[in-house]
């Protein structure tokens, strides 16, 4: 079946993992929700849903109305047992819609961090074959309390809940493994302002170096994730 991206911005898209699935032959489709193009009717159309990240919060439906579509789609996916993978926004918009709380961070976390696998972590058949601490990149502000009857899969030492699966099939990262090189590139140059307000915290050379020196590694540790995730949706 089609796997469905929900796209909320245009410089973050499927990267990596769209990468995967044109070197597998998997057919999908990007929804690109900010130019408001309506989300299908029914989930189950697709074998697959990813919901990607943007600069955008989950409680800023006045500004980002789609955000309420948005909402009401995942919480009819959730309900009807479609997969599902959440990457920043999305893992937020996905712990939202299970009515967990999104707030603030203590911290923003805004360049390459350790996420560490907890037990059950170490234990999903979505991290196999990963080392139990994983290099991962992350640019955001805001975290996700894990959902009800959902487990806590990973930690960073500046915010514990970095990953969490619901469901038995639906997960959310608040890091990013899809970026490339270049969208790594392209985001610094983006949220420029942003990276300034962090001062001596955010080195955007620091970040670029580190994103040539990881790359064919980081691409290496998303295609086993991504084979795991699609595995688990019975994709692969």
């Amino acid at each position: 079946m089609k796997i469905l991206f929900i796209k909320h911005i245009d410089i973050e898209g499927p990267g990596t993992m769209g990468e995967f699935l044109d070197k597998k032959g998997f057919e999908y489709e990007i929804i690109n929700i900010f130019d408001n193009i309506a989300l299908p009717d029914d989930p189950r159309q697709y074998g697959a849903i990813i919901i990607l990240g943007g600069p955008m919060n989950v409680y800023e439906e006045n500004e980002y109305p789609y955000l309420k579509d948005e909402d009401i789609f995942i919480k009819s996916a959730l309900q009807k047992g479609v997969p599902m993978l959440g990457l920043c926004l999305g893992a937020q918009l996905i712990s939202k819609a299970t009515g967990a709380k999104v707030r603030k961070a203590a911290e923003k976390e805004i360049g390459w961090f350790k996420a560490d696998l907890t037990d059950d972590g170490k234990n999903d058949p979505l991290f196999n074959g990963l080392k139990s601490s994983i290099d991962v990149f992350q640019w955001h502000g805001d975290t996700f309390d894990i959902p009800d009857k959902g487990v806590h899969l990973a930690s960073s030492e500046v915010c514990k809940n970095q990953a969490f699966m619901c469901n038995n099939n639906v997960y959310g990262l608040q890091f990013h493994l899809e970026v490339t090189k270049d969208m790594v590139r392209e985001w610094l140059d983006a949220y420029s302002d942003e990276v300034k307000s962090m001062g001596d915290k955010v080195s955007r050379k620091g970040i670029l170096k580190h994103a040539d020196e990881f790359a064919d590694a980081y691409y290496n540790q998303a295609e086993v994730f991504y084979l795991n995730f699609f595995k688990l949706a019975k994709i692969i």
